[in-house]
């Protein structure tokens, strides 16, 4: 029994610092897919209205206002936010015409990318649902000692993530777009995710550099949280101790006899 306790232990106190640092970066992730502003500073930083020379040929400028872009831009957010399956987004070009922004093969890998966020945000309420039982369960079984034993989890937790965004900084740097291929390698079970940029609107207004950058801003968020969290942790624990030491020096002394 000895050994099944520690093994169940260990379990939940993994799956409590994976969650909150799943829950704490896929918060992260619904602001960014859901920011306009990141996306129109990310056109204007990146220039995607201008023509560009890739490695296998060149593009025109794209035919619509920096206002067209940004409407572009919001009606993805509302397509990931929305009951509808496939991206359905069309605008009066500069010529006049009315065209469909992405062609077939970008809107069927928005639906792949869709269903992804979904399934994502799911296990991310899952695991809300997890650490609020395990608290609620644990101050119920425990009382107020099990406090301690929650904030000592939340500082592991805050060391822990802090650590994995240093690594993952650090490979990314050398490696970005071998983790990029891998991640939808793994993520999709079709290779719709290979766009050609000559053709691909969603290149266009998505180049890698995009994706880096929001992974860089992502992780930074996401340490200066953790890093907030340890404070907030040694001010209590420092308030604590003051608290517990007046106490202490209020509390009445009395003198043995032989004194």
């Amino acid at each position: 029994m000895n050994i099944l306790n520690k093994l169940f232990q260990i379990l939940y106190k993994a799956l409590f610092i994976f969650s909150i640092t799943f829950i704490a970066t896929l918060f992260l992730v619904r602001i960014a897919f859901n920011s306009l502003d990141w996306y129109d500073n990310a056109f204007e930083r990146h220039r995607v209205f201008e023509a560009k020379q890739y490695v296998n040929g060149y593009v025109e400028e794209l035919p619509f206002t920096r206002a067209q872009l940004s409407e572009i831009a919001q009606d993805i957010i509302i397509y990931f936010n929305s009951e509808n399956q496939f991206l359905d987004v069309k605008k009066q070009n500069l010529n006049g015409e009315v065209v469909n922004i992405f062609n077939q093969r970008e809107i069927d890998h928005m639906k792949d990318v869709k269903n992804l966020l979904e399934l994502l945000y799911h296990v991310q309420e899952g695991l809300i649902i997890y650490v609020m039982l395990v608290i609620t369960i644990g101050f119920f079984m425990s009382g107020g000692t099990f406090a301690k034993q929650i904030i000592s989890l939340i500082n592991i937790t805050s060391y822990f993530t802090i650590l994995l965004v240093v690594v993952f900084g650090i490979i990314s740097s050398i490696a970005f777009s071998q983790i990029f291929i891998l991640f939808h390698q793994l993520s999709f079970s079709n290779d719709k995710w290979i766009l050609n940029p000559l053709t691909s609107n969603l290149i266009r207004l998505f180049p890698t550099q995009f994706w880096v950058e929001s992974a860089t801003l992502i992780g930074m968020l996401l340490v200066l949280v953790f890093i907030s969290v340890l404070l907030s942790l040694y001010i209590i624990n420092w308030w604590l101790y003051l608290k517990q030491k007046e106490s202490e020096d209020r509390a009445p002394k009395y003198l043995s006899p032989e004194s």
